[in-house]
């Protein structure tokens, strides 16, 4: 026959869903056996038809695509029962075949297909699964292999269909990440007023990793992608980015060296940030960095999880430090050791000031640097707290060095500005080993305990006030600054053993820090001998000193040069390197 088949078909049943641009370049040919009643309306319980039949063509042209073949087998009865079978097109690259049934206004298929998946998107018609195609970009090179079933209840709305299928699809991108397979043995499509697709055990093979999901769900109305049991071998940022592409700042602040391990289940919104809801754990060998107030804090090994609720991130990891990381730019760490980083954040960066977060360093047996004023200070076994309330932050830290112990806290008001106040103290520290790091090694021996409570209001080191305590035990005094002219003129009253007269029980001071200068109204040293208070300013900031002395002889010296001994006094006047 030589006839228009659609044209026929449409003029005995008008309401046969045929595509619109079907194209025959060679005539269709078809046998048809059974009766026509044209006087009888066209609906679905009561056909006007009751016939039997094949329709076979050779070339031909749907929606502007060519097939080589088409054919089919089909029924219609007057009681509203019709099927195709052996449907089989036939393409250049791959075919297609299947069955459908119709019953009771109730429709039932069968289909497989291997073809480019450029041939099919032409029929998905669904004004939803149309929007979603739009995020899926296709080569000549993409291809679906499907095979399935389809059901349409009588009592659904007409365009509601239930479609099962297992699913391979290759080659393609989804929202710009190339995918290299999509499988699924168990994929449900339901269209209609409220699209959903459901799919179990999917695999995502992308170029550099894979992404694999127990069960997701897309309710494609309400725009949002439910994901249970995902497991990713890819960068974080690039798996959520498949499916929440709002999300993906936030995540991408997170940087890693290498594709961790995740593990990832909850809501993600593909219309915006609002709806998620998804917790991500994380397992990464590689270094991470993770932005921390003005700074960002690497760390490797690390382990732990992260979760995005609305506008919140809150996370959770565990890991060691790289090699000469910083803390606050003050404490640096030269070899590995335990971290811990957790708080609350903010997604969008603009609202950092409703971050919390803790910061923890513990570093047992190995040695920590912390610098101070230009001094580099080590530390051993410190333990380290950093928090963070809003543009609040505080840290905590606490170590041994040189034979004792020492604690700092220090309060930022503003963690993007140097001011802030503090308070530090020592115990029993090696004052030999600490005046090494300003000076050259001496033998002043003994231990130094103090505390010092101070507020820095800007950049430099002029602008630090504060108070604080002194002691120093057993130390040799005459080798503290500004004391060692008195030796001299002391060794003349004193013969003997010069060291055994110098060596105080203890030495104390209260002092004050000003606009670079400190001041102490107190300095007391007692040895066997003798007594020396000491009162006066040094300005740091000029390298100029003011100090008066005072030593009172004790014991059967002081007896003998009494009255001498109440009155002798010295002065220190001029430079620190220089003074008389």
């Amino acid at each position: 026959s030589s006839a228009d088949l659609v044209a026929l078909v449409k003029a005995i049943a008008p309401q046969t869903p045929l595509p619109d641009s079907i194209e025959f370049t060679d005539p269709p040919a078809f046998e048809i056996s059974g009766s026509w009643s044209p006087g009888k309306p066209f609906t679905w319980n009561q056909l006007p038809l009751d016939v039997t039949g094949r329709a076979a063509t050779g070339h031909c042209s749907i929606r502007g695509e060519s097939y080589k073949n088409l054919s089919a087998d089909f029924a219609i009865r007057g009681n509203g029962f019709a099927y195709l079978r052996n449907v089989r097109i036939d393409h250049e690259h791959g075919h297609a075949s299947g069955q459908l049934l119709l019953r009771d206004g109730a429709a039932r298929a069968t289909a497989s297909c291997d073809l480019p998946i450029r041939i099919l998107t032409p029929f998905l018609t669904d004004p939803a699964i149309q929007k979603q195609l739009a995020f899926l970009d296709f080569s000549q090179d993409s291809r679906l292999v499907i095979s399935g079933q389809a059901t349409h209840a009588a009592s659904a709305h007409p365009h509601e269909w239930q479609i099962a299928t297992n699913l391979s699809a290759r080659d393609f991108k989804l929202r710009g990440v190339p995918v290299t397979q999509l499988t699924s043995p168990d994929i449900s499509l339901r269209t209609g007023p409220n699209p959903l697709v459901s799919a179990t055990n999917a695999v995502f093979r992308l170029q550099k990793g894979d992404l694999s999901i127990q069960h997701t769900e897309l309710r494609l109305k309400e725009g949002l992608c439910i994901l249970k049991g995902g497991t990713c071998t890819v960068m974080p940022a690039e798996a959520v980015s498949m499916f929440a592409p709002k999300a993906v700042p936030a995540v991408a602040r997170y940087e890693f060296a290498s594709a961790p391990r995740t593990e990832t289940e909850g809501t993600f919104d593909m219309k915006g940030p609002e709806r998620n809801d998804f917790s991500v754990r994380v397992e990464s060998p590689g270094r991470i960095s993770v932005p921390i107030g003005r700074e960002k804090w690497a760390f490797n090994a690390a382990n732990g999880w992260l979760r995005i609720k609305g506008p919140t991130l809150t996370l959770d990891l565990a890991g060691r430090t790289i090699p000469d990381s910083r803390i606050l730019g003050t404490v640096r760490f030269p070899d590995p050791m335990p971290t811990r980083i957790a708080g609350t954040f903010a997604t969008n960066p603009a609202n950092a000031a409703s971050n919390s977060f803790v910061v923890r360093v513990l570093a047992p047996d190995t040695t920590s640097i912390v610098t101070l004023g230009g001094y580099d200070f080590p530390f051993q076994n410190i333990d380290c707290t950093v928090r963070a309330s809003g543009p609040k932050l505080s840290l905590a830290a606490s170590g041994a060095i040189f034979s004792g112990k020492a604690v700092a806290s220090l309060e930022f008001p503003e963690m993007s500005q140097p001011a802030h106040s503090g308070a530090v103290s020592i115990e029993r520290v090696s004052y030999s080993r600490l005046r090494a790091i300003f000076t050259s090694p001496d033998q002043t021996g003994g231990n130094l305990t103090g505390r010092m409570n101070y507020q820095m209001k800007g950049p430099s080191a002029v602008s630090i006030e504060g108070s604080g305590t002194a002691t120093l035990e057993d130390g040799n005094i005459f080798a503290l600054p500004l004391l060692g002219p008195l030796s001299t003129i002391i060794n003349a009253l004193l013969p003997g053993e010069n060291i055994a007269y110098s060596v105080a029980r203890s030495a104390t001071a209260s002092f004050n820090v000003a606009r670079g200068r400190v001041t102490t109204p107190d300095f007391e040293a007692a040895t066997r001998t003798f007594k020396l208070t000491l009162a006066g300013t040094a300005d740091l900031s000029q390298s100029h000193v003011d100090f008066d002395a005072r030593v009172n002889l004790r014991g059967a010296p002081g007896l003998i040069l009494y009255p001498v001994s109440k009155l002798f006094e010295y002065r220190a006047d001029g430079t620190l390197s220089v003074s008389y």
